[in-house]
């Protein structure tokens, strides 16, 4: 599920960085981006290449979300977090990814059980899409670049943080969002900026 960014979050940052080159990163990106077209977007992927679980998902087709568009259903899916993801589902469901995605010419099909796919049955429409809109909007991306840590900075007028990258280049942005998936580094930055983590455990 992607991030929703409201004006407000936005307002006085002038770059946020948001760390993974999927699915939910690129989403993310493209959605600050739409909504203030001055931020500097900038996307940090460790490997050299991007959505590469997009690709491969669905068998090489992409399953792009459920036929399941009431969030209230779509939350008791995930039992051990339908509470606290009933909020996201609310904001943005899978009726909202399917109109996204059919408003950028990537029609849609529903199968027998349920699964959403591209009509294309190939991932690469949903790759193209994402790409496409991520530079149309210009925000930046930049492969081969992990995260090595991440620490809170500001004076009390100004908060942001620093992100000490593997190449050795530290980014001094106002906002982040990681976007690492199940990755353990992703909990482990987190961790370093204050956050609890619950250990995960499969949900479906």
């Amino acid at each position: 599920m992607p991030v929703h960014l409201s004006h407000k979050q936005c307002h006085n940052v002038s770059m946020i960085l948001i760390v993974g080159g999927g699915a939910a990163g690129f989403f993310s990106a493209i959605h600050a981006k739409a909504i203030r077209p001055d931020l500097e977007v900038i996307i940090l992927e460790k490997s050299e290449r991007v959505l590469e679980k997009v690709r491969i998902s669905g068998g090489g087709r992409c399953n792009v979300t459920h036929n399941c568009m009431d969030a209230k259903d779509l939350a008791l899916h995930y039992p051990r977090g339908s509470k606290a993801l009933l909020g996201p589902f609310t904001r943005f469901n899978a009726k909202d990814t399917w109109d996204w995605f059919e408003s950028r010419n990537v029609p849609l099909k529903i199968e027998r059980d349920g699964r959403v796919f591209p009509q294309s049955n190939s991932s690469s429409s949903i790759v193209e899409c994402l790409m496409s809109c991520a530079e149309d909007l210009g925000v930046a991306l930049r492969l081969g670049c992990g995260v090595t840590r991440l620490e809170r900075s500001g004076d009390g007028l100004v908060s942001g943080f620093t992100a000490y990258l593997d190449n050795g280049d530290t980014l001094h942005p106002e906002r982040i969002i990681l976007a690492t998936g199940s990755a353990r580094g992703g909990y482990e930055l987190a961790r370093g900026v204050g956050h609890h983590i619950v250990s995960p455990i499969p949900s479906l």
